[in-house]
């Protein structure tokens, strides 16, 4: 196991979906390997993240209509991952970085918080005196435990990462066309449902600000989007807007329907000026 002293303020701008995303992104960026890469395949219409969640009837936190990125990262041969489901020390020193599910009730205990799911990882990276650098992603959190400590939370599972390469100019040719067939034609203003359910609302614009984040910091490796940027400020506005209503316990409906109407308009418009831009490069 490699020794890393976590910095809880280096999770900013990661984007993952999850704290096993968070966690890949965070190691990789610390190696100074090309995460951003990966995010070749974080794209998804508006539309189409609305039809999954009527259809599917999905939360954010079983939304796995996008691709995780440690099975892009797999996929590509970039990392390894294996999957144990004891806490060994032989496991745990033979490979790079080990996340390790712990129990719920020690995270709520920690913390006084809930969890969005019951799954929760932290990030392990070796210390002295068998010791153990710990990262916790929600709420940012950095510590050392002991072994004895880490079996007294541990639950059911351990990920292991180990890095095997960056990706090659070959590879990025090969991404960007993949993002540019995802991103589709020119699309014409479609008509999305009306929402009456408040949490989908909110899942609903949690993934797609994430994603259109993602894509963002994708492309910025090859043009210049920064006329995305109002775009994205936008998202996170609306996004604090619908927490307010949460937590006043005031949700209005028909104003959230208007901000996805508004949002449907104005992604489609500037996923037409990236269209645009990329078809320069091609």
């Amino acid at each position: 196991m490699k020794s890393l002293i976590f910095d809880k303020g280096k999770l900013s701008d990661l984007h993952g979906l999850s704290c096993i995303e968070n966690f890949l992104l965070y190691i990789l960026r610390e190696e100074q390997y090309a995460y951003k890469d990966l995010f070749y395949k974080s794209f998804l219409h508006f539309d189409e993240i609305i039809d999954i969640f009527f259809e599917k009837k999905v939360e954010y936190a079983s939304f796995y209509n996008i691709k995780r990125i440690q099975d892009v990262a797999k996929e590509n041969n970039i990392i390894n991952v294996n999957v144990n489901s004891c806490l060994e020390p032989l496991f745990l020193d033979k490979h790079d970085y080990i996340c390790v599910m712990v129990k719920p009730e020690y995270i709520k205990e920690k913390y006084k918080t809930e969890l969005w799911r019951e799954d929760h990882y932290i990030l392990l990276s070796k210390a002295e005196n068998s010791n153990f650098y710990y990262l916790n992603d929600t709420p940012r959190d950095t510590g050392l435990l002991s072994f004895d400590e880490l079996k007294n939370i541990f639950s059911e599972y351990v990920i292991a990462f180990d890095i095997n390469k960056n990706t090659s100019n070959e590879m990025k040719k090969v991404f960007l066309n993949e993002f540019i067939k995802d991103l589709g034609t020119e699309r014409n203003d479609l008509i999305i449902p009306n929402i009456s359910e408040f949490i989908m609302a909110r899942d609903i614009l949690g993934i797609h600000r994430v994603l259109r984040k993602r894509t963002y910091e994708f492309c910025s490796q090859y043009v210049n989007v920064d006329f995305l940027t109002p775009y994205l400020n936008s998202l996170d506005k609306y996004y604090a807007l619908f927490e307010y209503m949460r937590l006043r316990d005031k949700v209005d409906y028909k104003k959230i329907n208007e901000i996805f109407d508004l949002i449907n308009k104005e992604d489609i418009n500037q996923v037409s000026l990236m269209i645009t831009e990329l078809e320069k490069i091609k």
